[in-house]
């Protein structure tokens, strides 16, 4: 049974000095053969060809979707939506939010001026219903400053011992009141119109946070010809323009306790962070564990030595980042050669005659034996890579990238992830007679001998480590798709390598039940698709 495990993880290296390197599959090779045809026929104009029809008809067709796509009309046909823009509302302009970039955070300070703004103003009509007085705590406000607020609002509660509802002080737990006891109250204080829970507004409004700063200060007088029936307000960001709500903010009508000048754009600015924050309140840890795993994955790549990869684990363990859904570290437990290297570590060795020999020494399996004790004494898990599809290339693809910087230097074994091998080393060892030309990357799935040969290594590598309770599994491969650095084959497609992982992956669960098995898939098999 294949249990899926989640494959982000970028490789880690945990036995040799690499870098990674971004590397883009090699271009499918398509092989056409054309029939014999009479001199009159192989002499047809093109544009009358069956081919250029359909080039030209996709081309024409993808040209007006894509002007669709840039201007939202058909071109030379004019208008063609049934609503006019004014009816579909202002675009609103891209404002610079200070937490808009990747490693951007909110600005809590704005948050904190944000929930008085809506606390002073919003709260009167719209309800926050998502968010608890907890909540607050850490993000905008102290402990002690949020059960205070908590406590100003009485919650119903009971029943009693006497089998009556009462009235008590808010607690922590409690959510923001409503400003309405239910939806009808609602509609008769607003002339029929329902105020939103401002809880997920900026998520359910296209434009978000720029579309609600400009709502907020978007009102104006309605321009000559536009008429606007009592009890609306003209705002050209809302579709129609005619909104019930009326401006609500104006210089002056807050005083911030910060001393932070109090105009209309200050005020809509800090309400909108504080209602971004509503809608996303894991924004800043979901990019504070981003930001971690980037660092942590750069910095594993650079391991050479058993005192570096003590260290380095021991550190994540130490600083809690396992404890920051951190815990997972993969690696790769292959490293293919051709030529058996005067120093570094390698694993295997695959001669020209096909046959296979396994390294058994200190810098060989014994490094991934290190890797599994000492992660189990740190308290991290891996999660192993039996072999790799991928092998890096210069931006022209048609030289690999080997053992030379950009700047001609010559650089170390396992500098690059290509000195690893993997699924190509195992094509081109075991079709030594056929030109390089003329391989395919998916014999690799199909060929009886490769595939005994990966599934003899997979099932020696499992059974060895079947019990360690430091790995968390095993994944078939890296990335399995039909092309590498040898071009893929006309039959490739999504049922052989479903079939291959499948097939490989009852090895694996036969040899050790005790682990889950992944495939190392993106989601998709895609023969020409970049990495």
């Amino acid at each position: 049974m294949l249990a899926r495990v989640s494959t982000p993880l970028r490789p880690v290296n945990l036995f040799a000095c690499s870098r990674n390197a971004i590397s883009a599959p090699a271009k499918r090779t398509i092989g056409v053969r054309m029939a014999s045809t009479s001199s009159s026929e192989s002499q047809a104009s093109f544009l009358t060809s069956r081919t250029s029809l359909v080039a030209i008809s996709t081309f024409t067709v993808g040209t007006i979707a894509w002007y669709t796509h840039l201007y939202g009309t058909i071109p030379f046909i004019g208008q063609v939506s049934a609503n006019s823009p004014s009816e579909e509302g202002l675009h609103p302009t891209a404002y610079p939010w200070s937490h808009n970039g990747w490693f951007q955070t909110f600005d809590h300070s704005s948050i904190r001026r944000g929930y008085q703004v809506y606390k002073e103003v919003c709260a009167a009509c719209h309800s926050l219903e998502r968010i608890a007085w907890r909540n607050l705590v850490g993000v905008s406000h102290t402990a002690s400053e949020a059960k205070a607020m908590a406590e100003e609002v009485e919650y119903p509660d009971g029943p009693n011992d006497q089998g009556e509802m009462f009235q008590r002080p808010g607690k922590l737990s409690d959510y923001l009141p409503s400003p309405y006891p239910n939806e009808e109250a609602a509609r008769s204080s607003n002339g029929g119109a329902l105020p939103p829970d401002l809880s997920l507004i900026i998520k359910a409004r296209h434009g978000g946070c720029d579309y609600v700063y400009s709502l907020l200060t978007g009102y104006v007088d309605p321009p000559a010809g536009v008429d606007i029936r009592e009890g609306l307000n003209y705002n050209p960001y809302f579709p129609g323009g005619a909104i019930a709500m009326a401006r609500v903010l104006f210089d002056g009508l807050v005083e911030y306790d910060d001393g932070t000048p109090g105009t209309t754009s200050q005020y809509a600015k800090d309400v909108v962070t504080f209602l971004n924050w509503a809608s996303e309140p894991e924004h800043d840890e979901r990019k504070k564990i981003g930001l971690q795993a980037i660092i942590l994955m750069s910095s594993m790549t650079l391991l050479d030595n058993d005192d570096d990869m003590n260290k380095t684990l021991s550190e994540i363990a130490s600083r809690g980042i396992k404890a920051r859904a951190i815990s997972v570290v993969r690696t790769w437990a292959f490293n293919d050669v051709t030529e058996i290297p005067p120093t570094g570590v390698w694993l295997r060795v695959f001669h020209e005659n096909g046959t296979i020999e396994l390294n058994t020494g200190e810098n060989g399996i014994i490094r991934l034996d290190r890797i599994v004790r000492v992660a189990e004494q740190v308290g991290i898990y891996v999660l192993f890579s039996l072999t790799n599809n991928w092998f890096p290339r210069v931006a022209n693809k048609t030289q690999p990238l080997l053992s030379r910087g950009l700047n001609g230097q010559a650089l170390p074994r396992n500098y690059l992830s290509n000195d690893y091998g993997g699924m190509d080393t195992y094509v081109k060892r075991f079709r030594p007679n056929v030109a390089t030309s003329d391989l395919v990357h998916d014999i690799f799935y199909t060929d009886q001998n490769i595939r005994n040969a990966y599934k003899s290594y997979a099932e020696f590598i499992v059974k060895r480590y079947s019990n360690a309770t430091s790995v968390i599994g095993w994944e078939a491969a890296n990335d399995p798709r039909c092309n590498s650095t040898l071009p893929a084959s006309t039959v490739c497609n999504p049922q052989i390598i479903t079939k291959w992982t499948a097939d490989v992956a009852n090895t694996i669960k036969e040899a050790d039940p005790n682990h889950l098995v992944a495939t190392g898939d993106s989601g998709f098999y895609c023969v020409d698709c970049d990495k």
